[in-house]
């Protein structure tokens, strides 16, 4: 088990909830993320609202179409990605706003390096300073 936040219901923000639900288990393909950041898009508001009733949603939906954070587990078939790595990726079916996500491997992407956080990312070069004019 792992903790999310889950709809409850359509309406008001509200309807969204803490709660226990099974830890999801990568697949052919998918990786399981331990979520760091999840993206709140308009379409997540939209479906939470229930504007777009017409997308099926199961009891007790986990919204969220994009986190980002570590590699957790691969499924079979992962190769490019291992444990520790850090990702983003868009969850086209949902569970962002959870500890642990599962993302196919052809939506996720490693984090870029940014400064030094070793011992992945090598030490970059810095970029001149450019001057837009005096």
């Amino acid at each position: 088990m792992h903790n999310a936040v889950v709809m409850t219901g359509y309406g008001p923000p509200e309807v969204l909830k803490w709660a226990g639900v099974p830890l999801p288990e990568p697949g052919e393909g998918q990786i399981r993320i331990k979520v760091k950041a999840a993206g709140i898009s308009p379409t997540d508001l939209a479906l939470r609202a229930g504007y777009l009733k017409a997308i099926p949603l199961p009891p007790n939906a986990v919204l969220g179409f994009e986190a980002a954070g570590t590699v957790d587990a691969v499924g079979p078939g992962v190769t490019a990605t291992s444990a520790g790595d850090d990702v983003t990726a868009l969850l086209f079916s949902l569970g962002g706003y959870a500890e642990y996500a599962v993302a196919s491997i052809w939506t996720a992407s490693q984090r870029p390096c940014r400064g030094s956080m070793p011992p992945r990312c090598p030490a970059r070069p810095r970029r001149p300073s450019v001057s837009c004019g005096s």
